[in-house]
């Protein structure tokens, strides 16, 4: 398949990159190209700023600043700041700041500061600060401070100081200092200073202040329960206790077979 390669609106002299058949990795040192690869996978690309590229799977991307990139499932791309790329599932992304980021299932990304980032199920996402965060089911998010995150279900979400934080139920959420949570129920909230829980659901609206790095647990009914956290003593009872369970089921399984 012919690659497309364009810098405005002009087919590029062939001398102005490289382009291996056999290996299917392409660089060059211009800026401003533009990148049409179909659904060609496999490919590797290596450019500089102000890139447009298309791309099918399985593809690695490493480019500069003011890039849009679209790409297939399974790729991995390391871009600079200011860029716009969307991808499918299973990537890896690593960006700089203001990048926008919108992508499917099973992604991981690291993010620099002021970015925003849509994503599927099953994420992982690390980001600086100023960022804006939505994301899907069962996803692990890691935030610096002054980030919006609004997630699904059965997310686990650190962040930084002044933060807004919406998320499904099932979540467990630890938070900086002078944050705003709002999320349903059975979602586990360890919280930093001056933090505000708000619980709507149904006719139910429960608005709570947070104690310093306490742990919490809302329930369905908006009750918020303070989790007592266990000693090193009673860990090592319930674990002796364990040991002593399963002991004892051995026993009288080869008890039973005499």
């Amino acid at each position: 398949m012919q690659i497309v390669v364009l810098k405005n609106g002009q087919i590029v002299d062939s001398g102005k990159y490289d382009w291996n058949e056999n290996t299917k990795t392409f660089s060059s040192e211009e800026d401003g190209l533009v990148l049409d690869f179909g659904s060609m996978e496999n490919v590797t690309i290596k450019v500089r700023n102000f890139c447009t590229i298309k791309c099918g799977n399985f593809c690695t991307i490493k480019c500069g600043s003011y890039c849009t990139i679209k790409c297939g499932y399974s790729c991995t791309i390391n871009s600079g700041d200011d860029c716009t790329i969307n991808s499918g599932d299973d990537c890896t992304i690593k960006c700089g700041s203001y990048c926008t980021i919108k992508c499917r299932w099973y992604c991981t990304i690291n993010s620099g500061d002021d970015c925003t980032i849509n994503s599927g199920y099953s994420c992982t996402i690390n980001s600086g600060s100023n960022c804006t965060i939505k994301c899907g089911y069962f996803c692990t998010i890691n935030s610096g401070s002054d980030c919006t995150i609004n997630s699904g279900d059965d997310c686990t979400i650190n962040s930084g100081d002044d933060c807004t934080i919406n998320s499904g139920s099932d979540c467990t959420i630890n938070s900086g200092d002078d944050c705003t949570i709002r999320t349903y129920w059975n979602t586990e909230i360890v919280a930093g200073k001056n933090c505000i829980l708000n619980y709507i659901y149904d006719e139910i609206c429960e608005c709570y202040k947070l104690e310093e790095k306490k742990k919490y647990k809302i329930l369905e009914s908006g009750k918020l329960e303070l989790i007592q956290e266990k000693t090193e003593t009673e860990l090592q009872i319930e674990k002796l206790r364990s040991e002593l369970n399963l002991l004892e089921q051995k026993y009288l399984q080869e008890k039973s077979g005499k």
